[in-house]
């Protein structure tokens, strides 16, 4: 089911009223797309001074007779838009982008040493994961990236990269990524979108509209004309079941706001019912395929949404490192390569950045088959940056007591650079800390 996570709770949306029972075919007409989702307002996990601080902008169209929200013009013509990777689990970003002349590694690493053909090499110094082939010369990489103060508690380390916050202070009631969808409110009626993984704090905004679908499979129940029982129950949810004195006359906020919120997921949703989710040159049985098939279907439909949150993979490899970070590697360039081409063909090459995020990476130094948390570690972008690699190395001769090595690249100045392509200023989405990647040569965007 489909949950959106970030509502305003201040301010009331009047709806048009229509019947309280119609055909699914009428009801989607009404909406302009049409469709069917389950809604949750991210405002009831916002704090109350946060709550009170927000006021709605949500630009409305009347279809058919029915006030809806639409995507405006500006979201239309074909604004960047940011897709990031969370590669779950602390992915060891040294067997991604290998420092395969560094001796000290090869020592550290020498119970887990990745075999030649799982390693192309770059230069004398370092090699990337063969896995990553069919899209090498396209490839940036920054290394050394993380926090000062790592924790090595993979939900720790989550709420940090999550929230954007590289202290784990508390008190951000928003994810980096819904504050980006924050900046963009009221060009759209969805901003953010997480496929295939559920609603995620990343996306936790104070005033957008933001997303959680899993696949097309499993949204095929929810545009089908079959079940006549669903008609009224939606029908009764966007406009308070036509209870003229009642709901309408005394609706608090926060339901109103779900009312509003469930309106732009129908319509969201509707117009994914005639998507096939099976574009072509995707990889088969793959997850993150699936995933980014729906990515690219959304993009085409020029929906409006501008960040995309796609976890995937399970990257806690304390064991079996030696193979199965190397068929993950596989995997991840397989289907990269698939949304390269997607793109290419939807003439969005230039308007799309792909970049990877970790809760963390994996220690230099190998364990008996595996290698354990880790703090520093490498991202991957992909995209109109430049290829090759940033950031600075890190000093695998300069390991501290738990046997890591520090970050040289701040989490912020990561995030600073992705803010930097949606043309926000990074101040804006990071409390005042962090510069852009400059070496990344991302043109701000709009």
């Amino acid at each position: 089911m489909t949950a959106i996570h970030r509502l305003s709770t201040k301010g009331r949306t009047t709806e048009t009223k229509r019947p309280a029972v119609v055909t699914r075919r009428e009801f989607l007409s009404l909406l302009g797309i049409g469709g069917a989702v389950t809604v949750l307002p991210s405002a009831l996990t916002r704090s109350p001074a946060e709550a009170r601080a927000v006021k709605p902008v949500v630009r409305r169209a009347t279809v058919g007779g029915t006030t809806v929200p639409v995507a405006q013009g500006r979201a239309a013509a074909g604004p960047r838009a940011l897709v990031v990777i969370e590669l779950q689990g602390g992915n060891d970003g040294f067997s991604m982008l290998v420092p395969s002349g560094d001796g000290r590694f090869r020592q550290l690493r020498d119970h887990v040493w990745l075999n030649p053909k799982d390693m192309l090499r770059i230069d004398d110094r370092y090699s990337m994961a063969a896995g990553l082939g069919p899209v090498a010369s396209q490839l940036a990489f920054v290394e050394g990236v993380g926090v000062t103060n790592p924790d090595f508690s993979h939900s720790a380390m989550l709420t940090r990269w999550w929230h954007g916050d590289p202290d784990g202070a508390g008190n951000i009631y928003t994810g980096f990524l819904g504050r980006c969808c924050d900046h963009f409110n009221g060009t759209a009626a969805i901003i953010g979108a997480s496929i295939g993984g559920g609603s995620t704090p990343a996306l936790n905004s104070a005033q957008a509209a933001t997303v959680a679908l899993p696949d097309l499979d499993s949204l095929h129940a929810l545009t089908k004309d079959d079940d006549a029982r669903m008609r009224p129950t939606f029908s009764a949810l966007t406009d308070g079941g036509n209870d003229v004195g009642g709901l309408e006359t005394a609706d608090p906020g926060l339901m109103a706001a779900s009312r509003a919120g469930l309106s732009a997921g129908l319509n969201l949703v509707g117009g994914l019912g005639g998507l096939s989710g099976k574009t072509g040159g995707y990889p088969q049985n793959s997850r993150l395929g699936s995933s980014l098939s729906l990515v690219g279907e959304l993009l085409g439909l020029n929906s409006g949404i501008r960040v995309f949150h796609v976890p995937w993979g399970s990257f806690d490899t304390h064991t079996g490192q030696a193979w199965s970070h190397p068929d993950q590697m596989r995997q991840l360039g397989a289907a990269l390569a698939a949304f390269r081409s997607d793109l290419a063909r939807r003439g969005l090459t230039e308007r799309v950045l792909v970049a990877t995020t970790s809760e963390f990476g994996r220690r230099p130094g190998a364990n008996a088959s595996g290698t354990d948390h880790g703090a520093a570690s490498t991202a991957l972008l992909l995209g109109p940056v430049r290829p090759g690699r940033h950031g600075a190395p890190v000093d695998f001769n300069q390991l501290d007591r738990t046997g890591n090595v520090a970050a040289t690249v701040s989490m912020t100045d990561y995030y600073s650079s992705l803010a930097r392509w949606l043309g926000i200023p990074p101040a804006e989405v990071l409390g005042g800390s962090g510069s852009p990647l400059a070496s990344l040569a991302i043109a701000a965007g709009r």
